[in-house]
């Protein structure tokens, strides 16, 4: 993702014009400074890093991915993106270890990508990776730049870079503008210790859990009561601390997600209540709306609806036994078609009357009442791949020797998107 920009940051100077180069940067600053603004106020996302990311990831506007996609960020399309893909090599490899195309998102407009960060950055599926940041004063951009390294890139030098940028062209004022603050011309040597920092989620505010703390302590330094922590956490123990970095709402949680997803998928190891403080959403509701009785635990994989009506039916259970039912379902969709009886009894003409149908499916006389069914195998010549991280139909087309098309043909696909865990028929 960082070619160009390293190219441009690691060439001596003289070798181009920097003017020239500074020119094409305060063009591009100036350009999008204004959604960078915005997006600080509506994510909590520095203006400075997100223009600093912009102009490192993109070189200000001037890479084959930004014109081509208006991609100025280096997203990847990953499994939950339903939209459309560039591709082109960067850092994925086959079984091999072979470069080969990496898929990146195409948004509308360069607006779209400033926005598609900021998501990016506060999904719920990456609070884990992104969410320390949000606890960070969002003046202090040092900071900031230190946390995204080894996060949002492995380049070790990568908290330098985007410092350098926001030092040189002084992208710290657009945080102060953002934040509502006088504007200097130098960033502040020292910060002052924050203020209780919280983030937010489904519009619900939470502090996390640090070492060590207890519910009282929380309780103080949130300004609130032990009494209304346990409420709106649905399951703290009175006599329990919670895990340091564990979210702890201080407001009470809704009823139904408010985002765009409506559905998450079950991880290992992940309980019900790790859902419910993952999108802001009260446990009692998220068991009744799923069907659950409270208590139960979901089975990884399955899919836990997180707002709108009731499910059909409930989830299969982390404890839930397979029945037959769900074995032939899989199979059939395992070989693409329906399951037939092996090698049907063939019965003998002498006791046919004429004009009867025979039923192929009639047992034979010899066969025994609690003989197990024999279930087909796979024929030798098929083979299937598991959906993993970083897959996409591209890539296992290229791994497997054959094209999208035929693996959408085989699998029946609406579309190229692919979700981790998918089994594909490869042939």
């Amino acid at each position: 993702m960082l070619h160009f920009t390293l190219a441009i940051w690691l060439m001596p100077v003289g070798f181009l014009s920097w003017n020239l180069l500074n020119q094409t940067h305060i063009d591009y600053i100036n350009k999008y400074k204004d959604i960078a603004i915005k997006e600080m106020q509506r994510a909590g996302i520095p203006a400075s890093i997100k223009l600093a990311q912009a102009i490192l990831e993109s070189g200000a506007g001037t890479s084959e991915l930004s014109r081509n996609a208006n991609n100025h960020f280096g997203i990847k399309c990953h499994s939950d993106w339903q939209g459309e893909g560039y591709f082109r090599v960067d850092d994925d490899r086959d079984t091999n270890g072979n470069l080969i195309p990496s898929c990146f998102r195409v948004y509308g407009n360069p607006e779209e990508s400033f926005i598609a960060h900021s998501d990016h950055l506060r999904s719920a599926s990456r609070q884990r990776i992104y969410g320390p940041l949000f606890q960070l004063d969002p003046l202090d951009y040092r900071a900031w730049a230190r946390g995204l390294q080894g996060t949002y890139a492995t380049n070790p030098n990568y908290a330098n870079l985007l410092i350098n940028i926001i030092e040189r062209y002084e992208l710290y004022q657009y945080d102060q503008e953002a934040m509502g603050r006088p504007i200097v011309s130098k960033p502040p040597t020292t910060i002052a210790p924050p203020a209780p920092v919280y983030n937010t989620q489904n519009d619900v505010r939470y502090t996390t859990a640090l070492p060590n703390e207890t519910l009282a302590d929380i309780a103080v330094r949130t300004n609130t009561s032990v009494n209304n922590l346990l409420l709106f956490n649905d399951q703290f123990e009175p006599s329990g601390n919670p895990t340091a970095g564990v979210r702890v709402y201080v407001q009470a949680k809704r009823a139904a997600y408010r985002g765009r997803d409506r559905f998450h998928q079950v991880e290992p190891g992940e309980t019900m209540f790790d859902i419910a403080q993952t999108y802001g959403v009260q446990l009692a509701r998220l068991y009744d709306r799923n069907r659950m009785e409270v208590g139960t635990q979901p089975a990884v994989q399955e899919r836990i609806k997180l707002r709108g009506w009731r499910t059909p039916q409930s989830p299969k259970l982390a404890t839930q036994k397979p029945e037959n039912e769900p074995l032939i379902k899989e199979l059939e969709y395992l070989f693409s078609e329906p399951i037939r009886p092996v090698n049907p009894p063939i019965p003998n003409p002498t006791t046919i009357n004429q004009g009867e149908v025979p039923n192929l499916n009639a047992e034979s006389e010899q066969a025994k009442d609690n003989e197990a069914p024999v279930m087909p195998e796979a024929p030798a010549n098929e083979q299937f791949h598991t959906v993993v991280v970083g897959d996409t139909l591209w890539n296992i087309s290229q791994r497997y020797n054959t094209t999208v098309e035929i693996l959408r043909r085989l699998n029946e696909l609406r579309s190229n998107n692919i979700r981790v865990g998918d089994r594909l028929r490869i042939r």
